[in-house]
């Protein structure tokens, strides 16, 4: 029977002592933490009192003697887990509705005035005389353990209530199995070792052992099981409940920023937008106005020179010619550049050929052009957002790059188009910190490929030239838009 106890003792204590260290890991994370340090001081004090008891018992069938404060400082840890048992169930009481917290009150005030009448009745007319240690053990179960492990009962009784009313199913049955739990384990208290006075005289250790052939500590650890796997139970659907809440904002926030993400790209995809049909209207106004105002000046200069003999006339004459042609020149750079009319008429690749020779040719840089799939013209934004890139790449390989030579290769896929310019030059460190104005063209080439659903990649390293490759997806709704346009 002493091995068996032993145990007993120690699953016991086992029990109590792992709810108290998962409830003070919980007490980290929950919103009102204040409770769950007085449940969890209880499981640690009260494991650790079980443990004691079962040392005190094996030094008792071993024949030791121990000196007497050992018992002393098993009762006190009895009386401080009681205590801190009370604690939690007075503040868990407090979110609790005010009828339940009244009848709450009314149970405890009722159960320790008739216990303490019992215990001091016990105490004045003990016969034979009771040794204080043991007596003390009875009042404190008595006054005690059965009040608070009822009132912590009825408090996590009224916690599962308000968890099923807030549709969590999972916590409200663990608190229930908890809450059933300390009910048992409050009746287990009533069970104190014989005493020669009532009730500890009919209701005790020894009788129950008799009655049903099992220790009452059998029991109490029992309820201990029960009360912290419900706690464990409840905390691990909490844990649960919490990682989904996590997970759901986590997805809003996903959603949010998506939503964000796409409106920013309609709006630079209008922006971008906007900005060429500007810049295809002031390229045909000063195209069809200024560029025609401009030959009729001219006209009217070499008629003007038909009419005026003078020599001095004549140079002045030959200076004005000079002047409109170089404002042609300028403005039909100007045009160009704003708007190339092979990009509207022709497409990318016509429109690549033309700057490749007018524009980087003079400019002394030799570019290749290769082209691979079937080619054709993709209206719209695409080839804009394209000839665009190809056009900065170019321009930053004539102003940086330090070489004569560049490659760029345009590559047609059924679901995508794809633009790469390469150059051998000196390259540098993408990772780099940019001071502005340097890195807005990297900064407006991603931008006007991203608007699109596309994709930019830039590679590079200081010394091994300079990779720009862009990836533009040609979806259904791409075809559409295009369509559209």
């Amino acid at each position: 029977m002493g091995s068996g106890l032993l145990l007993i003792y120690f699953i016991y204590g086992l029990a109590f002592w792992a709810m108290g260290l998962a409830v003070l890991l919980e007490s980290g994370r929950a919103a009102s933490p204040h409770s769950l340090y007085w449940l969890s001081a209880f499981g640690l004090l009260h494991g650790t009192h079980e443990w004691l008891e079962a040392y005190l018992l094996a030094a008792r069938s071993l024949g030791t003697t121990l000196p007497s404060w050992w018992e002393w400082l098993r009762l006190g840890l009895l009386a401080a887990s009681f205590a801190c048992l009370s604690a939690y169930a007075l503040a868990s009481l407090k979110q609790a509705p005010l009828s339940l917290r009244k009848r709450s009150w009314q149970f405890a005030l009722t159960a320790l005035a008739s216990l303490w009448v019992l215990v001091a009745l016990g105490s004045a007319y003990r016969q034979p005389p009771v040794p204080w240690v043991a007596l003390l053990d009875a009042a404190s179960r008595y006054v005690l353990a059965i009040p608070s492990a009822v009132l912590a009962s009825l408090a996590m009784w009224s916690a599962s209530q308000r968890d099923q009313s807030q549709n969590r199913p999972a916590m409200a049955a663990n608190l229930r199995l908890a809450s059933l739990g300390l009910g048992g384990y409050a009746l287990a208290q009533l069970f104190v070792h014989r005493l020669p006075w009532f009730p500890a005289n009919l209701v005790n250790q020894e009788s129950f052992l008799s009655l049903t052939g099992i220790p009452i500590q059998a029991i109490r650890a029992a309820m201990a099981a029960l009360i912290s796997m419900g706690l464990l139970r409840a905390m691990q659907a909490a844990e649960q409940e919490r990682q989904s809440q996590l997970a759901a904002a986590h997805r809003a926030r996903l959603a949010v920023i998506q939503q964000q993400d796409t409106l920013r790209r309609d709006l630079l995809r209008h922006v971008v937008r906007s900005q060429e049909d500007e810049r295809a209207r002031i390229a045909r106004e000063l195209h069809d106005e200024v560029a025609q105002l401009l030959s009729a000046f001219t006209l009217q200069l070499r008629a003007l020179r038909l009419k005026l003999k003078r020599a001095d006339t004549a140079q002045l004459l030959n200076r004005l010619e000079e002047l409109a042609r170089q404002m042609s020149q300028s403005l039909y750079h100007l045009v160009r550049d704003l708007r190339p009319s092979h990009l509207d008429n022709l497409g990318l690749v016509p429109a690549l050929k033309f700057i490749l020779s007018q524009e980087y040719g003079p400019k002394g840089l030799e570019v290749t052009l290769h082209v691979t799939g079937t080619a054709r013209s993709l209206k719209g934004l695409v080839d804009t957002a394209l000839f665009r890139v190809a056009q900065e790449s170019l321009t930053n390989v004539v102003r940086h790059a330090q070489v004569s030579q560049a490659v760029v290769e345009v590559h047609y896929d059924i679901d995508r188009v794809t633009l790469r310019v390469c150059d051998q030059g000196r390259g540098f460190d993408p990772a780099a910190e940019f001071s502005p104005p340097r890195g807005w063209g990297l900064a407006g080439m991603r931008e006007r490929v991203e608007a699109l659903g596309g994709q930019l990649i830039l590679r590079s390293a200081p010394t091994q030239g300079t990779t720009v490759e862009a990836a533009v997806p040609l979806g259904p709704d791409r075809w559409e838009e295009s369509s559209n346009e």
